[in-house]
């Protein structure tokens, strides 16, 4: 016998409690051993406990200890039992009694475990244990029901988001409307919603539609209850936003956008646009909350279309002129100008000194110093803008400078400028667009009535046209002259003066006619003696410059009597340029029957047989001289070989054929005039070569 003392007992205690875990004492006298009668073995599975009795073995579950099967010994069972053993690799119980040995098999030990587990209220390790669906359903609904019995409605519509099959989802959702709470429906369809699959898009869009709406009524009733500026209401759109963020690829954009709408949530409106990318809702109700520059940093994000723009443009042009402006200058070419004249447009009416007007002013003028723009509509419309000034400063330097391209055209419609300036009574301007369209006496008509410096200037640029200038200088002379008529002799001498300034282009007797009949000579004396010292002055010129041509003609002439005694000497062994054959003798023989010489020599030293000079001249020449020279060669018997077959045939004698071809023959050396140097433009291969394979023989193997 060992006495421990309470040290000892302690270490045993520590002991026994760190090597086993969760331990429990079987009591044997339970319900299923109503007698009391204590056990002659055990053996211990998994999940049971296998007793053995004088008469019987019991199996005890483990987990509540009550009485799952009892097995009698009698039958085939001999001798008295004795023990149990276990035979752990073979998962088999023996029994051995005074006479045999017997057997129990374990088999599908914990398939009613789940049951156990959920009886004691332990749900996780029951759905562990659950193996088929019906089971698992089970577990949900029981877990479910104790959570909406204890009020914990959003964990209960977490629990039922499990369950597949009974009840149904349909069911489930009435529980929860039949008593009102909506936070644990949006729960459950919440939970749903995150756990269907890619293939039931069209049950998580109504999903998301019914959740979109129950948010709405939760921020809405937060906003009745609590404010707009409450922890409540903040809340319940915060949830909306992070709803939105994660579940908007389910969303339908047009059944959504009319919800928002309809609840009147403008702002969540225009986050759910940008979340999915539609830009042009966003700028739309950004337009229209007046939010102009908001609208214009969407537009200007790269994922936009140009199209979005254009669309926008007018409003946003009429609400934030200086940064709309701002924002097209800096897209630059991304946006075509011409697209946006509708914009600019709607304003023109406004007045030079509005601010739109000034802006649209800026933009025209970047699109064409910046962006080098020729297009006549926007010049037109720069135009237009420029001409509500009353100063015609900055018109008339754009109708002289930037409205024109370096070759001195204008990008404007000429026409409609000088309409609009007729319309607006702007002279100058008139003046100007008359001078370049070369309507000069319009031009002079209008400088008339404003400054007769810009007239007298305005005469002067038709300079190569001196009747022109002449008729110019007389109507200003008139208007010289009838501007006052009280004193006749003070317009006299303006009139005089006034032809000095036009460098003699003007006589006395051009403005005679313009005074009247009865008026004194003595003014004109010295304008009259001047006027016939240069006619005299003139006559002497021109008599010189006779005496010089007639000079010149006699020249001429005595050269081309000297020409047709001119002669050219050949070597007796010269041979034709063309084929090389000698020509010495054809020279006794040189002329035919008819005339036309067999060979012809030229100044260059050329000699060329007649018949390689017509092949020659047939090659070179254009096609009206060729077929000229074949047909004449029809009438020449040495030459009628060069008439292609089937050609027409003149209907003139021979004498007046060779006649007409000599002349064609003699008229320049083939090599060194003209005709060799105009063939530079001909192809190598003509298309009767090329079509016959020309082309195909140089190619290299």
């Amino acid at each position: 016998q060992m006495t421990l003392d309470d040290s000892d007992v302690q270490d045993a205690q520590n002991t026994y409690h760190t090597f086993l875990s969760g331990n429990t004492l079987l009591d044997y006298e339970g319900e299923y051993n109503a007698d009391g009668e204590r056990p002659l073995s055990a053996a211990l599975t998994e999940y049971h406990f296998i007793l053995l009795f004088e008469t019987s073995v019991k199996i005890i579950n483990r987990i509540n200890e009550k009485l799952v099967h009892e097995e009698l010994l009698e039958g085939n069972f001999r001798g008295r039992p004795l023990g149990l053993a276990r035979d752990e690799s073979a998962q088999v119980v023996y029994l051995y009694s005074t006479e045999g040995l017997y057997s129990f098999e374990i088999r599908n030990e914990s398939q009613d475990i789940w049951r156990v587990y959920l009886e004691k209220g332990k749900f996780e390790l029951a759905l562990e244990f659950a193996r088929t669906v019906d089971q698992r359903n089970h577990v949900y609904n029981t877990k479910a029901k104790r959570a909406m019995n204890e009020g914990d409605y959003v964990e209960a519509a977490r629990v039922y988001s499990n369950v597949c099959g009974q009840p149904s989802f349909e069911e489930i959702c009435l529980k929860f409307i039949e008593i009102n709470q909506f936070s644990g429906l949006q729960t459950f369809l919440q939970e749903r919603l995150r756990k269907m699959t890619p293939a039931e898009k069209t049950q998580a869009t109504m999903l998301s539609t019914w959740l979109t709406e129950i948010y709405l009524d939760a921020i809405n009733e937060a906003y009745v209850k609590h404010g707009k500026n409450s922890d409540g209401y903040q809340e319940s759109l915060g949830n909306f936003r992070q709803f939105l963020k994660s579940c908007s690829k389910y969303l339908d954009e047009s059944t959504t956008s009319w919800l928002l709408s309809s609840y009147g949530h403008i702002d969540e409106l225009i986050n759910y646009a940008s979340l999915i990318e539609d830009h042009e809702t966003v700028i739309q109700n950004l337009i229209q909350r007046d939010r102009a520059e908001e609208a214009i940093q969407v537009l200007r994000k790269p994922s936009v279309s140009s199209n979005l723009w254009y669309k926008a443009s007018p409003k946003l042009f009429l609400l934030e002129p200086h940064a709309t402006v701002d924002a097209w200058m800096i897209a630059d070419n991304l946006l075509d100008p011409i697209k946006l004249l509708p914009s600019l447009l709607k304003i023109r009416d406004q007045g030079k000194n509005s601010v739109h007007s000034k802006e649209a002013l800026r933009y025209l003028h970047y699109c064409i110093s910046r962006m080098k723009n020729k297009d006549c509509r926007i010049h037109n419309l720069l135009l237009s803008f420029l001409s509500q000034d009353e100063d015609e400063g900055p018109l008339l330097q754009y109708l002289t400078m930037e409205g024109l391209s370096p070759s001195g055209d204008p990008y404007y419609d000429s026409k409609f400028a000088l309409r609009l300036c007729m319309k607006l009574k702007k002279v100058r301007c008139c003046v100007q667009l008359y001078s370049m369209m070369h309507l000069y006496e319009e031009a002079v008509n209008n400088a008339l009535h404003v400054d007769l410096e810009l007239a007298k200037s305005v005469a002067d640029r038709p300079e190569e046209d001196q009747i022109l200038r002449k008729k110019l200088w007389l109507v200003i002379a008139k208007h010289v002259i009838d501007q006052d008529k009280s004193d006749k002799g003070e317009n006299i001498r303006k009139a005089i003066a006034f032809r000095k300034e036009t460098n003699s282009l003007l006589k006395v007797e051009d403005i005679l006619p313009f005074f009247p009949n009865f008026v004194l000579i003595d003014d004109f004396k010295d304008a009259i003696i001047q006027s016939l010292e240069e006619y005299n002055t003139q006559i002497e010129d021109l008599r010189t410059e006779m005496d010089e041509i007639t000079q010149g003609t006699e020249a001429l002439r005595k050269d081309i009597a000297a020409v047709g005694n001119r002669v050219v000497n050949i070597p007796q062994n010269e041979r034709c340029a063309k084929c090389g054959e000698p020509v010495a003798q054809l020279a006794d023989s040189s002329s035919t029957a008819s005339g036309l010489e067999k060979f012809y020599v030229f100044p260059c030293g050329h000699v060329f047989k007649t018949t390689c000079l017509v092949d020659i001249l047939c090659q070179l020449s254009v096609e009206a001289t060729r077929n000229s020279i074949q047909s004449l060669c029809g009438k020449i018997p040495f030459l009628s070989q060069k008439q292609p077959k089937f050609f027409e045939q003149t209907s003139e004698s021979a004498e007046e054929c060779c006649r007409k071809l000599d002349q064609i023959l003699g008229q320049a050396c083939p090599f060194c005039g003209d005709l060799l140097v105009k063939s530079i433009s001909k192809p190598f291969i003509t298309e009767l070569e090329y079509e016959n394979g020309e082309v195909a023989s140089w190619k290299l193997n």
